[in-house]
């Protein structure tokens, strides 16, 4: 079997496989059963690729504790405030071992830690409790099913694109190809190289196909794997063959969607689906002159949560839908005929957290607890 299929194989196989229960339910004794901050780390990194955020943004684990244990509970937020900490030390039941915040605490470079501003405090706060912090941001805006795929759903069916498309290296340069006769051992095999691989940045995950002559494993890695693989395989695949392949560029949706509704709709009742949808009474509409009130037909949305102004900008559309634009941004749409619906920065973004919950469950080991804050919510409110 050629090189191409077997990474053909790996690329449509591997978040399949880190979903699954696949290791758990041959093994009870599995080493993924081991949930420490470096697989939790290694699931939420497959789940959205850091490599697929904006090279602007800060994403990733931003704090790592000196003695990271064993993770029982994870906390979601879009922002981590000191509301929202002292939610994360007050919570009873199973202690809290990661946050992952939506928006990065840590974003521009800190030259100190001190008590003058909340992000300092909250910082230093999250390292006296001994506990981890990740972001995701931009890099679930990007992928599919992301949070702009979640914010857009609720607007209609229709055709969906991504409004750009970015061209990143494969993680994966290298391919290891293993052939073993099969027997009892194969799959406890499986299960120890991926332990050596838990932790290993960037995410490294085995793809295996079994025929009825031969047990063929596809492995995909960075140097990194590599280095922490090779021993192992030496040992128990002596004969096994190496191919290293170039990394070539790879097309990967950007941040912001684009909807063709299947039917035009009214303006007035999109609005409303969205309400609906987000879970807000109030919504901030501006239109173009000639649809003042509301009344113009919507055949296609371009949509972008968060602040979409530098992604939404020159896209011809009926409708953006986006957190929050400025004054003279929403003027400069309204004069190309465009109507513009803004929700509030984070409350673009809020209500995904309840889908990325159901992602991360299903990736994690059963006894792992995924929260949602509580106190979480945007800071600003219709009066």
């Amino acid at each position: 079997m050629s090189v191409t299929v077997f990474k053909t194989l790996f690329q449509r196989l591997n978040v399949l496989l880190l979903t699954s229960h696949h290791f758990r339910k041959v093994s009870g004794t599995s080493h993924l059963a081991r949930m420490d901050l470096a697989a939790v780390v290694a699931r939420l990194e497959q789940l959205a690729p850091p490599a697929r955020a904006e090279p602007w943004d800060n994403v990733g684990l931003l704090v790592e504790p000196s003695r990271p244990g064993r993770v029982e509970r994870v906390f979601l937020t879009v922002d981590l405030t000191e509301e929202v900490m002292a939610e994360v030390e007050g919570l009873p039941g199973k202690k809290v071992g990661l946050v992952v915040a939506y928006h990065p605490p840590i974003f521009k470079p800190l030259k100190r830690l001190t008590q003058c501003s909340a992000n300092e405090r909250v910082v230093i706060r999250a390292i006296e409790s001994n506990l981890a912090v990740y972001s995701p941001h931009t890099a679930h805006d990007s992928i599919a099913g992301g949070v702009n795929d979640w914010l857009l759903s609720g607007l209609g069916k229709g055709a969906v694109s991504a409004l750009h498309i970015r061209r990143l290296p494969l993680e994966y340069a290298n391919v290891v190809t293993l052939h073993a006769l099969p027997n009892s051992s194969s799959v406890r095999l499986l299960e120890d190289m991926q332990s050596r691989l838990d932790g290993v940045s960037p995410p490294t995950t085995l793809s295996s196909v079994s025929v009825p002559t031969a047990f063929d494993v596809s492995l995909g890695c960075s140097e990194n794997g590599m280095t922490a693989l090779l021993p192992f395989v030496e040992e128990k695949f002596p004969g096994f063959k190496i191919t290293v392949t170039d990394a070539p560029q790879v097309p990967v949706l950007g941040c912001g969607r684009l909807l063709t509704l299947a039917h035009p709709t009214p303006l007035t009742s999109l609005v409303s689906r969205l309400k609906t949808h987000l879970n807000l009474q109030h919504l901030r509409l501006a239109t173009p002159l000639e649809a003042e009130g509301g009344e113009m037909e919507v055949s296609t949305v371009a949509v972008c949560a968060g602040a979409g102004a530098s992604v939404l900008r020159g896209v011809r559309a009926d409708m953006y839908l986006t957190g929050e634009m400025s004054h003279h941004e929403v003027l400069a749409a309204t004069s190309r005929g465009t109507a513009v619906v803004l929700c509030e920065h984070s409350n673009s973004e809020r209500g995904f957290l309840l889908v990325f919950r159901e992602m991360l469950q299903r990736c994690l080991e059963p006894d792992v607890e995924v929260t949602i804050s509580k106190v979480d919510r945007d800071p600003l409110h219709v009066v």
